[in-house]
């Protein structure tokens, strides 16, 4: 302990300022990009359709054989992006356009091909245009018709029109996803070359996004990321967050995040990217974004934390050793490191090395999350020097796993409420990857039941729990237990989502009105979605009282 105290003391909050909240309308602020979206009486909203906003652009169109066709692309080109019949034979050939949900829908307009614009005669004599809701696909509704048409434009404003009259005198369009042109007449002589179909609507853009830019002039430590948001049904708000530093985001790579989290990039930084996403799936509904606030602290807990793992490379499903280094830098302005936290796998049997000197388990604790897949290290003592921190201990593994750390001071966390912790960063001569090595196992492995006769609201056996694995998957999946009664009917159901690794369910036996189900032969099954057959498992317990 002599030698640790030379580099570990606990400091004072006094000297420490509290955390900073930025909010959309302060400085430094830079509305990067707005696409589809207003601002209106104080929140953004999606913007209103123009008349002439064709909203059918880039959507998928099917002929009668279900085949793609190039008839919303925005072209009339020769061949490439028009659809020309080859034959006088087109009575009751059609084009559904697929709008992606249901849109109010003003007009349709149908432009000829370029084949029909130098040869005027391969115009459609005849059509007939439908609507289809999403809910009843198959129930197509009357919008236009003319059986005889004599223009190589068709035009349902100029042609013919739809257009209800409500209760209150106010004139409403369909609500339709699906738009279907049917060609209803044909001669010898006529052939047919349509360019592109075009749908107009009304209400509000179907979706739409803005961009901030926070940025600062020293690098911080960003805290919670918070919002304000109404959303009305069939309305919706994502947010994703990203380091201010990029020149270029790829959103489409970068998760959403929920409202009150901290950012999980890497930290300090100078500044953060938002982007929100707004949609809609209502013709006349909009969601509206209110507010947007960024927490961020301009003491650091270390001016830099860098990782990295050894081995980079396990054996899957087995136990093995690992040596987790964090080198830190911290400086006379930071707050110093009282919490670490790795995330990614749970750790076991974790010892802690501090510059070459093992530290007493009694100098610190270890608090592990199974269902967050974390562990905590609670230092009793605030590291306040440049140091080498290595922890080893033991982990199992079933799929690659990229284990992080983050740093936190308690001085921060009790002033504030929370911990803004801080996220340390991938060492850049080595890495913080554990690659997993060796064939995978079944998709879900036997059951291991604790008991096979559960007693609710007895002392000895209240629940059964059921332990198994799951491997060779990568992504994010449900995993559930169902509940059968003899009879077959279901009483009850629990799920979880996640990866290849450990997983466990437990039963009280209650239904899932959480009422106590009668005594009895019970079966369940476990499945993981989209596994077939092999991802099932089943057996059988009792419950008796």
């Amino acid at each position: 302990m002599i030698g640790l105290a030379i580099f570990m003391l606990v400091i004072g909050s006094e000297s420490h300022a509290e955390i900073k909240r930025w909010h959309w309308d302060d400085e430094p602020y830079t509305p990067l990009v707005e696409r589809n979206i207003v601002w209106l009486d104080g929140a953004y909203h999606l913007a209103e359709l123009s008349e002439e906003e064709n909203i059918a652009f880039g959507k998928p169109v099917k002929d009668d054989f279900g085949l793609r066709v190039p008839l919303t692309d925005g072209k009339i080109d020769l061949i490439v992006s028009e659809w020309i019949s080859n034959s006088p034979n087109v009575f009751g050939r059609n084009f559904v356009v697929d709008l992606g949900q249901n849109r109010a829908i003003t007009k349709v307009r149908v432009l000829p091909g370029q084949t029909a614009l130098n040869q005027p005669e391969y115009f459609v004599r005849g059509y007939r245009i439908e609507a289809a809701h999403e809910n009843s696909r198959d129930v197509w509704r009357l919008l236009a018709e003319r059986p005889k048409h004599f223009n190589l434009f068709v035009d349902t404003e100029a042609d013919s029109s739809w257009k209800v009259i409500d209760d209150d005198g106010l004139i409403s369009f369909r609500e339709a996803r699906y738009v279907r042109l049917t060609i209803t007449r044909q001669d010898r002589s006529n052939w047919v070359a349509i360019g592109d179909i075009e749908v107009f609507g009304t209400g509000f853009h179907s979706d739409g996004d803005i961009e901030f830019n926070f940025a600062t002039q020293d690098p911080v430590n960003v805290g919670s990321i918070d919002w304000e948001v109404d959303l009305p049904d069939g309305t919706n708000l994502e947010v994703k967050a990203n380091a201010g530093s990029a020149d270029y985001v790829d959103w489409s790579e970068v998760p959403s995040i929920n409202r009150g989290v901290q950012y999980s990039g890497a930290e300090p930084m100078k500044g953060i990217k938002i982007k929100a996403d707004l949609s809609s799936k209502v013709a006349f509904s909009t969601p509206r974004f209110e507010s947007l606030t960024i927490d961020y602290d301009q003491t650091l807990v270390a001016s830099s934390v860098f990782c990295h793992i050894e081995p980079n490379q396990v054996q899957r499903k087995k136990i093995v050793e690992i040596t987790y280094f964090i080198d830190t830098l911290v400086g006379a302005e930071d707050y110093g490191i009282d919490w670490i936290e790795l995330n990614g796998s749970v750790i076991d049997d974790i010892e802690l090395d501090i510059d070459g000197l093992m530290l007493p388990t009694s100098e610190y604790d270890v608090l592990p999350d199974v269902d967050l897949n974390t562990v905590r290290i609670e230092l009793l003592s605030t590291i306040r020097r440049d140091s080498r921190i290595t922890i080893t201990g033991t982990t199992r593994l079933f799929v690659n796993t990229e284990l992080r750390a983050a740093v936190g001071s308690r001085i921060q966390a009790e002033r504030d409420g929370y911990i803004n912790w801080q996220n340390a960063m991938e060492d850049p001569l080595d890495s913080w990857d554990l690659q997993v090595v060796g064939a995978p196992g079944d998709l879900i492995s036997s059951i291991k039941q604790s008991g096979s006769v559960i007693s609710p609201g007895s002392l000895d056996a209240d629940l059964i729990s059921f332990d198994f694995e799951v491997d060779n998957i990568s992504s994010a999946t449900e995993i559930s237990i169902e509940i059968y009664s003899m009879n077959g009917n279901r009483v009850n159901r629990l799920s979880d989502s996640g990866t290849a690794g450990v997983y466990r369910f437990e039963w009280d036996g209650r239904s899932e009105s959480n009422e106590i189900v009668p005594p009895g032969l019970y079966m369940y099954q476990i499945a993981v979605e989209g596994g077939g057959e092999e991802g099932r498992r089943r057996g059988t317990c009792v419950v008796a009282y």
